[in-house]
């Protein structure tokens, strides 16, 4: 399932604090996982990496909530919106799982980049990482099935 999302950069703060999260709250090993390096140098570098942090999580999250999602999916394209600095738009493709409603895979992504907008602004032992956890762990209590 392919899935277009538009990206505003400043809504990215430091990917080092999302791998932070990662490593410490999630348990991921992001060197294993070949997490993309962040590189500000070539156009659309840190949205490239934010994405893959978001699609990291996205899988995350799924086996969290019991969904067999062993692909964490890809990113597809990358485009700067036109006339609109700062924002660039993303396709990435999501694996489609059995019996579960696209529109519970689409709004696990959404929180999974909504997640790395948080996470890259707060560190994962700050007072204020709990209201993002106990979002987290309230979005994959029940997932929609069909």
């Amino acid at each position: 399932m392919r899935l277009r999302l538009k990206l505003p950069l400043d809504a990215i703060g430091e990917l080092a604090l999302v791998d932070a999260w990662l490593t410490d709250r999630f348990g991921v090993d992001i060197e294993k996982q070949g997490v993309v390096a962040v590189t500000q140098d070539e156009a659309g570098g840190l949205a490239r990496a934010a994405i893959d942090r978001a699609l990291l999580i996205y899988g995350e999250l799924a086996r969290a909530a019991n969904l067999p999602c062993f692909d964490r999916g890809s990113l597809v394209s990358l485009e700067p919106v036109p006339e609109e600095a700062g924002k660039v738009v993303a396709v990435v493709a999501l694996p489609v799982v059995d019996n579960v409603a696209s529109k519970t895979l689409t709004d696990l992504f959404a929180v999974a980049v909504q997640t790395v907008g948080e996470c890259s602004r707060v560190s994962p032992e700050d007072e204020a990482s709990s209201p993002i956890l106990a979002r987290l762990e309230k979005k994959i209590d029940l997932p929609d099935r069909t």
